[in-house]
């Protein structure tokens, strides 16, 4: 997949959206030890042609995931549910590989709890869709799920969540969202 992203070096780890909570704080403070961390490897190792601002990048985003402990602040159906508000049921279970919605309903009541690889998907959902909705609205995240993303050459977001079972590419939607964020 041809990659327009500078921080293409740095993953989720595998484990990272296997557990059922997530505090959002620690997220932020792994990212900014990740990024301290990763630019002063940068300097080191590549002096100043451009490596520190990569292992920066890198470093912050390992961080970040790294962060991803369980905790009692936010359980999945929580997170479920919250996709199910800013994307709809539909998208929600499109993204993580069904093909019907219902099994969405029943993860969100916590009556059924979804396999690894789609707890997977969801959790990186959750977390492209937290930023958009914050810098944006849910309009703007269901829209930018669904549609045509230069990044993902022009595949929409939700169909290679859906298509992937790789930690490195649950970390580049999260990635392309703050990126779309900050623009």
């Amino acid at each position: 997949m041809k990659r327009k992203i500078a921080h293409k070096e740095a993953a989720l780890p595998g484990s990272a959206a296997s557990s059922s909570t997530v505090p959002l704080a620690s997220v932020a403070l792994g990212t900014v030890a990740g990024g301290l961390v990763g630019a002063a490897v940068g300097k080191v190792v590549g002096g100043t042609n451009g490596s520190a601002a990569k292992w920066a990048t890198a470093g912050a985003l390992a961080g970040g995931a790294l962060s991803l402990r369980p905790s009692p602040s936010l359980e999945m159906p929580q997170v479920v549910d919250y996709l199910q508000k800013n994307l709809g049921a539909k998208t929600t279970a499109y993204l993580t590989g069904l093909d019907d919605d219902s099994l969405v309903g029943c993860w969100a009541h916590g009556t059924a709890q979804p396999e690894e690889v789609e707890g997977h998907r969801l959790w990186s959902a959750f977390e492209a869709t937290r930023t958009l909705v914050e810098a944006y609205d849910a309009l703007t995240a269901r829209s930018w799920f669904m549609g045509m993303n230069p990044t993902f050459e022009d595949q929409s977001p939700a169909r290679v969540l859906r298509n992937s079972n790789t930690p490195e590419t649950w970390g580049e939607i999260v990635l392309a969202a703050r990126e779309f964020a900050e623009t």
